[in-house]
Parts: C-alpha cells; sequence; structure tokens
C-alpha cells in the first residue's frame, strides 16, 4: 500500500484543482462565444449588404476582416468554426431570402441552402488556421482559400456560383475587367487578398493586438500589403485600358419581349381556363405595340416558357413503330404555329418553349428549349438548356431518396433531361449573317457555359454575341433580379461577347463586352421590373478575345492546387 501511494501522484486537491481548470476552460469558451459572435455577425452583415437589395459594394473591401479575427484569436478550434458557421448564416438567410416567395415548398429549399453554402465559411477558417501556423500572410492565404471554396461551390451538386465576393464589384467597371483572364474568381482573389492585406497589417499594430488579444503575424506583413496594393492599380490600369476598347461594330436589331406574368398564372397554363389564353394575349400584345410602332428588327427574343405550345420532336434513328400514332400530325400544327407566329411578328423570332421528344424504345424526354424561325417560317435550329437547375428542374436521387421532394415546387415529376449541345444559330439580316448562343434561365450565372460559345468547338465556330431568356416572374420582383442581370454582366466580360437578355417580369437588357449595360426597359434597374415592356436595340459586336475564354478556371485551379499544397505544408510541419 505504501509503494502504492508512493508513486500515485493523485490526491484530493489535485483533483479539485484539476476539476476548477477544466471548468475555467469552459468559462473561457463560453466568453469567447460572446466575444466572437458579434464579429462573425458584423462580417456576415456586411457581404449583406455589398449585394442587393442594397449594392453597396464597397463593404465587401473590408467585410471579411472580422472573420478572419477568427484564425489568430486565441480560442479552441471548434469555437471559431461554430462562429464562421454563425457568419455565414447571418450573410446568406437574408440574401436568399427571396426565394421563399417562389413558391411555399421552396422555404425548406432556402434554408438548405443557406445553410449548405454557409458551411464554407468554417471550411474556410479552418483552413486559414492552418496556413497562418506555417506563417503565410493572409494577403496571400485569405484570396487562396476564398477562391478554392467559391470554385468547389460553383461545381459541387451541379453548382451554385450566386453570391461570389466577386460579384459586389459589378457596378466598378474598371476593377472587373480583369474578368476576362481569370474569370469572376479574380475579382475575388483581389478583394479577399485586400481583406487579407488590411487584416495583418491591422494585427501588427501593438494597440490592436492588446485591445482584441490578437497575435501578431508570424510571416512578413508589410511587403504583401504592397503587393497587393500594386496588383490592385495594376487591376485598375489593366481595366482603364480595356474600356477604352469600346468601338464596336454594329450588328443585328434585335427586340426583347419583356412579359409581366406572375408564376402562379404560367403554373396554371395546361391545368386549363383561361391561362394559356393570358399568356397568348400578353405576347400578342407586346408584338402588335411593335408593329404599331413600325419598329424595325431582325430578331424578336420570347422569354424562357412563355410559348404556351410544346414543340414535338423525333429522335433520330426513331423506329416508326415506337411512335404515338398522331404524332405526325401534332408535329405538322406545331410546325404551323410557330411559322405563323414570326409571319406575324414580321422578323425572325426566337421561343422560348417546351419540347417533347420521343425516342426509340418508346422513350419520351422533355427539355427548356430555345427554338429559332426564320420570318417565313422554316424552323432554323433548337438549343436544349444543359444546365437544369436544381430543385427547380429536375430532383437529385428522386427514386433513392423519396423525401427530396420536400425541396420541390411541384407535386409531380418535372423533371427535365440535359442538353447535349451549345448550338450555334445562324441569322440573316440584310447587313449580313451573325452567329449567337443562347444560355436559358440560369445558365448566364455558370462561367462554363458563356465561354464555350466564344471558342471553336465541335459544335461550331465562336458567336458574335449571346442571348439569355429567363422566366424571373418566379421572385416576383425582389432583388434576384437586379442579382441575375448582374452576375450576368461578368459572363459578357469573360466572354467579350455581348449579351442581350429577354426575361419574365425583367431585368431584359442589352449589355456590352465591356459589362455595360446600354439598354434597359426603364429609366433605372429597379424600373425596369415588373413590367411588360420591349426592348429594342442594336447589338454591338465585340471581336475581341479572351483568355478566360480560352484557358477556362486554370486560375481558380491554380487556387485550390495552392490551398491543397499549403494545407500538406502545415501537416508536415505539425508532424515534426
Amino acid at each position: 500500500m505504501a509503494a502504492i501511494h508512493a508513486s500515485s501522484p493523485v490526491t484530493m486537491s489535485s483533483v479539485r484543482q484539476s476539476t476548477a481548470t477544466t471548468l475555467q476552460l469552459q468559462m473561457s469558451d463560453i466568453l469567447w462565444m460572446f466575444l466572437v459572435l458579434p464579429a462573425a455577425g458584423a462580417c456576415g452583415s456586411m457581404l449583406w449588404l455589398s449585394f442587393f437589395p442594397h449594392n453597396l459594394g464597397w463593404p465587401a473591401w473590408f467585410a471579411l476582416v472580422p472573420l478572419l479575427a477568427l484564425v489568430r484569436w486565441p480560442m479552441p478550434t471548434w469555437v471559431s468554426l461554430l462562429a464562421a458557421m454563425f457568419a455565414g448564416v447571418a450573410f446568406l438567410v437574408p440574401a436568399l431570402q427571396w426565394m421563399r416567395v417562389a413558391h411555399p415548398m421552396m422555404r425548406p429549399a432556402w434554408f438548405a441552402l443557406a445553410a449548405y453554402c454557409a458551411l464554407y465559411f468554417p471550411i474556410a477558417i479552418w483552413l486559414l488556421r492552418r496556413c497562418d501556423r506555417i506563417g503565410v500572410p493572409m494577403a496571400l492565404a485569405a484570396p487562396v482559400v476564398w477562391v478554392s471554396m467559391e470554385y468547389l461551390r460553383s461545381h459541387f451538386l451541379t453548382g451554385f456560383a450566386w453570391y461570389f465576393l466577386g460579384h459586389t464589384q459589378h457596378d466598378f467597371l474598371a476593377i472587373i475587367q480583369v474578368t476576362d483572364l481569370g474569370g469572376v474568381y479574380a475579382v475575388s482573389f483581389l478583394v479577399a487578398a485586400v481583406n487579407g492585406a488590411i487584416f495583418d497589417v491591422l494585427c501588427r499594430l501593438g494597440f490592436v493586438q492588446r485591445l482584441l488579444k490578437l497575435s501578431a503575424p508570424r510571416g512578413p506583413v508589410f511587403r504583401p500589403a504592397i503587393a497587393v496594393a500594386a496588383l490592385f492599380a495594376a487591376s485598375l490600369g489593366y481595366g482603364a485600358w480595356r474600356l477604352n476598347q469600346n468601338d464596336f461594330a454594329e450588328g443585328p436589331r434585335v427586340t426583347l419581349l419583356q412579359s409581366n406574368i406572375p408564376q402562379d398564372i404560367k403554373n396554371e397554363r395546361n391545368a386549363g381556363g383561361n391561362s394559356a389564353n393570358q399568356l397568348v394575349q400578353h405576347t400578342k400584345d407586346l408584338t402588335d405595340k411593335l408593329l404599331r410602332e413600325k419598329t424595325q428588327t431582325d430578331l424578336i427574343i420570347w422569354p424562357e416558357t412563355m410559348f404556351t405550345q410544346e414543340w414535338l420532336a423525333i429522335e433520330d434513328g426513331t423506329p416508326p413503330d415506337d411512335l404515338p400514332p398522331d404524332l405526325p400530325k401534332e408535329i405538322a400544327y406545331g410546325t404551323k404555329t410557330v411559322a405563323s407566329v414570326a409571319k406575324y411578328s414580321r422578323a425572325h423570332v426566337l421561343l422560348g418553349l417546351n419540347t417533347v421528344q420521343f425516342g426509340p424504345g418508346l422513350k419520351k424526354e422533355r427539355f427548356n428549349s430555345a427554338l429559332l424561325v426564320h420570318r417565313d417560317g422554316p424552323v432554323l435550329g433548337r438549343y436544349d438548356k444543359i444546365h437544369r437547375v436544381l430543385f427547380g428542374e429536375y430532383l437529385p436521387m428522386r427514386q433513392t431518396l423519396p423525401f427530396m421532394k420536400v425541396f420541390s415546387p411541384y407535386p409531380h415529376d418535372y423533371s427535365l433531361t440535359a442538353g447535349k449541345r451549345f448550338t450555334r444559330f445562324n441569322l440573316p439580316t440584310n447587313r449580313g449573317e451573325f452567329r449567337f448562343g443562347v444560355l436559358i434561365c440560369y445558365e448566364d450565372s455558370d462561367p462554363l457555359l458563356a465561354r464555350q460559345y466564344a471558342n471553336d468547338t465541335d459544335d461550331g465556330p465562336p458567336v458574335d454575341f449571346l442571348v439569355n431568356i429567363s422566366n424571373d416572374g418566379w421572385f416576383d420582383g425582389t432583388e434576384e433580379h437586379e442579382l441575375h442581370l448582374a452576375i450576368c454582366r461578368f459572363r459578357a466580360i469573360e466572354a467579350r461577347r455581348a449579351v442581350v437578355r429577354s426575361v419574365n417580369m425583367g431585368i431584359s437588357a442589352a449589355i456590352d463586352g465591356n459589362g455595360r449595360v446600354i439598354a434597359l426597359p426603364g429609366a433605372s434597374w429597379a424600373a425596369s421590373k415588373k413590367v411588360a415592356a420591349t426592348v429594342t436595340t442594336t447589338v454591338p459586336i465585340d471581336t475581341r478575345t479572351s483568355l478566360y475564354a480560352r484557358v477556362g478556371d486554370c486560375f481558380a485551379v491554380a487556387c485550390a492546387l495552392g490551398c491543397i499544397a499549403l494545407v500538406i505544408a502545415s501537416r508536415q510541419r505539425a508532424s515534426r
């Protein structure tokens, strides 16, 4: 017994001391939560103010500074991650609130998407803490990690490329011209780098360290900050140079139809009643307005799915026995109908509609399509939407996970098939023939798609301009309309191609290759929502090339690889 007592240091006093220490640490953790949550909330609030409906933009240049404090505050990792999650939620829940307007069933999707996107905030902090351990300046680590998170979010689960840090600067055209070098990721890199440099400099100030209990940066500070300032100046210089390149050739005259049909009416059009007739009359009234005004136009563009009749098609190689017996008659009737619309309009017409395609083995597929009809009646081509909207146009794993239907705005299976070709449309005019490509709905928020049209690919040569047709009637005048237009500006710069948009409920617009909005239905963005209007404009033809269109997301991939390398270096340092 004596030997046992002699070898055992455990006593009642040591137990009490250990318990007291544990309680003290727990109280310290709780105290940290009260200190860091306001900082996290400040980050989320400033990011929210940078986007619509406020559209300030400038708070984004320092909005991440409170979030970066979570990297160097002496607190447990779980506390910093929880606070970072709070920052993401504080930003994204109010930012995405426009989703709830679409349909009562979209409320669960609103919170689910906000929570999912907020997860990238704690992941970023976890990575930044590891970068800080090996002395990487925040001026470098912050942009590398942030761009990596945006790149991952734009691809994972089909991607959600909204609310990027770079999107906050859409109104600052001189800054966002670097988009043609590295995409919107290049702008996000610059904004995050400025945040990191500001944080590094603040951490070097003694009174800030003492006041906020921040540890001093381990690596160099002022040289990276000077490098960031030089990068900012170079971006402005590049932007000024690009903006002076605005001598664009005149392209075709196009007319954008902006309908103003609430989504509940569009949903009821196939359920009988007067809804379908109301849609037909609405677009006819807009066309009649053009005819009365004797507006000269080469192409009239309808918004997404505003043409009420489905286009019927047969897949090549389908045996006649696999087709409904009345299908040829129905196809002939549909062909006659779209021809009559073009002849009545006295112009080529691009119709937004749904396609039903019959294939071998009694296969039946549905597509969200754009159909180009010659002014004399023949159909010139069709594009089927490639990037479908998650929950809006298809449900992932619907058969495997039936509960997923809780996120759906429809009770039935409405899944669409993804298109396979980047169709190049040829538009004949009195001034020659022009090529254009179409992006349907949120395809203009996907950087991958627009740049395909600026290159020579298997689907055809580069286009002269881009068309976006969309139905934003789901969102009934919320800030979604402005944000959608703001994101589209980056596609114009990335591809160096003008974009014309025809949108139900707005905002229809024409954007030149420098990202300038050159035509709107109203006097301002806000005045261009929820109005029925026509916008006729001459498309500026931009013939410049774009590095981003040629090399794609190489810059973002390099950031992702750099992020992985920094994490590996951190682990190796820890193991040593």
